[in-house]
């Protein structure tokens, strides 16, 4: 698939020459009058968030080089946006829990009025083209994605209403939360044709989320008790784990782990001689032999070399 096969052009026939950086876009925003807090994710994934405020909006905007949702959270913001290759007509109806979707280098001319709060994420292009190529008939190389304006979407809501804008974004989680949004969006608003429906067990944000603030506030719990958190059983939770990350539970565990063993040298140093024993208890370990054993597979040095490395 191509970037060039729909070129972004205004309605009324002017091109930008330039297509506008993810980067630049709550400065873009501020510009039209609204008001953004950037939301903490981790630099360099595949996925931004905002929170933007915005009372009334009139203005051409160009094209983004990454894939924009937004739902909106408050207000009722009515008007018309206006973007090519669009599902539905420009009508805009920003009522809590409806969701716009502007796909990566189209134009857009909004006329709105009313102030309204949004959740504003955007997806790199190479995900969602890994996406489409995974998902549609022939690789998703004729296939397009259509934007839409204000509509209820229940897949897409579920996702972005489990995202709290006050918490930071673990890397994972926020990795995840990008794939699941491009797969909803491919399934449902591209021109091709799903080359198979997916059944593999999954988890939802939420769960994501909820295992990963477990893992990190009790070290000790392994993959049996993160099943549990969740309320799945342990089987079907490893495979929709691996199914989401890549990686198993327990490796996912062992890696957490591992970090803050290395954490804990980082800043503690020698400060307990040679005895690892408390140190391999408050990282989740049952012993220093384990945490041992770990560490070296992990990173490649003994826990003694590292330390000798850091003093």
């Amino acid at each position: 698939m191509t970037h060039d096969a729909v070129r972004p052009v205004s309605p009324g026939g002017r091109r930008f020459s330039d297509v506008m950086p993810v980067a630049m876009l709550p400065a873009f925003i501020e510009r039209q009058g609204g008001a953004v807090v950037a939301v903490p994710v981790a630099a360099g994934g595949p996925l931004t968030a905002q929170v933007a405020v915005q009372d009334g909006a009139r203005f051409h905007a160009p094209a983004l080089d990454a894939h924009f949702v937004e739902i909106a959270l408050r207000g009722s913001a009515r008007g018309s946006v206006h973007a090519e290759g669009a599902l539905t007509g420009p009508d805009f109806d920003a009522q809590p829990g409806r969701i716009s979707f502007l796909p990566a280098g189209r134009e857009s001319t909004l006329d709105v009025r009313g102030a309204s709060t949004f959740l504003q994420v955007t997806i790199d292009r190479g995900l969602m083209d890994a996406t489409m190529a995974e998902l549609l008939r022939g690789g998703g190389a004729d296939a397009e994605l259509l934007g839409f304006n204000t509509l209820i979407v229940p897949e897409l809501e579920a996702l972005l209403w489990g995202f709290d804008p006050d918490r930071p974004l673990d890397p994972l989680a926020a990795d995840t939360l990008a794939r699941r949004l491009c797969a909803v969006l491919v399934s449902n608003f591209s021109t091709g044709r799903l080359a198979a429906i997916p059944t593999a067990p999954g988890l939802s944000t939420a769960q994501l989320v909820r295992v990963i603030e477990l893992t990190e506030a009790r070290p000790e719990a392994g993959p049996d008790r993160l099943a549990a958190s969740v309320d799945l059983p342990p089987g079907y939770f490893a495979a929709a784990f691996e199914a989401e990350t890549g990686v198993t539970p327990a490796a996912f565990v062992e890696e957490r782990r591992v970090d803050r063993v290395r954490a804990w040298l980082d800043e503690e140093g020698d400060v307990l001689g040679g005895d690892l024993a408390p140190v391999a208890r408050v990282c989740g370990f049952a012993d220093a032999s384990a945490m041992e054993a770990a560490f070296l597979a992990r990173t490649g040095v003994t826990v003694a070399a590292y330390r000798a490395a850091r003093v």
